[in-house]
C-alpha cells in the first residue's frame, strides 16, 4: 500500500485488496470466500460499488485498514504457514493410529504444500507483525514444554 501511494500518481485511486483464498480453495466457487479491502485513496461511492459487485459474486467483503489487515494476517496466514513449514520439516504424515485433531493438524500441510518458499519468505519479511507472531508462538510452545518437563515422571 505504501509503495502504491509513493509510486502512483496522486490522481490514481487506490483500493488495496487481499483475496483470502487461492486457486485451490476457490476452484469450485467463490461463495463464502473472504476478500479484504483497504480503501486507501478511493471515492466512497466507488468503493461501495466495488463492494456490492464482490458481494454479488458470493464473496464476504471485509473492509479494514492496511495496518489491521497486517496484524491479523500475521497470525491467520504467516503463523499458519510457519507451523505448516515446521510440520513439513519434521516430515509429518498421516498415521494409521490417529485422531481427528491430528488429521486437522495435517490439513495445514495441504494449505502450504502448493505455495512457494518465496511466498513464505515474503509474507514473513514484509509483514511488520509476522516476527512478533512467531515469537509469541515460540514462547507459548516453550512454556508448554517447560510445564510438561516439570510434570513428567
Amino acid at each position: 500500500m505504501r509503495w502504491m501511494q509513493a509510486l502512483l500518481p496522486s490522481r490514481a485511486a487506490i483500493l488495496a485488496t487481499h483475496p483470502m483464498f487461492g486457486p485451490d480453495s476457490a476452484a469450485e466457487s467463490l461463495q463464502g470466500r473472504k476478500i479484504v479491502l483497504c480503501p486507501v485513496r478511493i471515492a466512497p461511492a466507488r468503493c461501495a460499488a466495488i463492494t456490492r459487485y464482490l458481494s454479488a459474486k458470493g464473496l464476504v467483503v471485509i473492509e479494514t485498514s492496511p495496518s489491521e489487515h497486517d496484524r491479523q494476517i500475521a497470525v491467520s496466514l504467516a503463523l499458519t504457514h510457519f507451523i505448516g513449514r515446521g510440520l513439513a520439516g519434521m516430515d509429518a504424515k498421516p498415521q494409521e493410529i490417529d485422531t481427528e485433531g491430528y488429521r486437522r493438524l495435517l490439513r495445514i500441510l495441504e494449505v502450504v504444500e502448493n505455495d512457494s518458499w518465496q511466498l513464505f519468505e515474503d509474507m514473513n519479511r514484509y509483514n511488520p507483525y509476522a516476527a512478533e507472531a512467531r515469537r509469541e508462538f515460540m514462547h507459548a510452545i516453550k512454556a508448554v514444554e517447560r510445564r510438561i518437563g516439570k510434570d513428567a515422571v
